[in-house]
């Protein structure tokens, strides 16, 4: 009950299930990585700080080149020397996203929204990899994975995966 006061739960309609790919700039990767967050031991207090980055997803050469595949993974650009920093409109270095694995990878499509209303988004996959082949991209583990984990093991009424099959015996 605790937790449920201090946040919101993401509701499984902002799950991106059998997410069809689109190459273009749709894509949100929101994570905390590790330079972001200081520890101030005289309040004996953690701060830590999103890191926000519009992105795309890689041409699909680029996953034989990383040795992924389609359906396991999302491969999306991350150019550290081509970050924008939003509050400033300037473009910045990035941070190594050491430490951002496991933040979130939206999806979130061009939309006029007006003020107070909820932004149209889906969760595709999981941060995950930033490869020493390529520093230039990060790999994501899609959510499919996790869907299928948890909706076989609980018995979830939720969407299945027509991109992953499990195995569960």
């Amino acid at each position: 009950e605790y937790v449920k006061k201090q946040y919101s739960f993401l509701h499984h309609s902002e799950l991106g299930i059998n997410h069809e790919v689109k190459e273009l700039p749709y894509y949100t990767a929101i994570g905390f990585p590790s330079s972001k967050n200081k520890f101030n031991r005289f309040k004996n207090k953690l701060d830590s700080k999103p890191f926000i980055f519009n992105t795309m997803p890689a041409k699909s050469k680029t996953y034989a080149e990383l040795n992924c595949k389609p359906f396991l993974n999302l491969i999306v650009h991350y150019d550290k020397k081509n970050v924008i920093d939003y509050e400033n409109n300037l473009k910045i270095t990035g941070p190594d996203p050491f430490g951002i694995s496991g933040g979130g990878l939206w999806h979130v499509p061009v939309q006029f929204v007006e003020k107070g209303n909820k932004v149209n988004k889906k969760l595709v996959a999981i941060l995950s990899e930033w490869p020493m082949e390529n520093r230039k991209f990060w790999i994501c583990t899609r959510i499919d994975i996790f869907t299928e984990v948890v909706r076989k093991k609980y018995k979830l009424d939720i969407e299945i995966s027509k991109i992953i099959k499990l195995d569960t015996e």
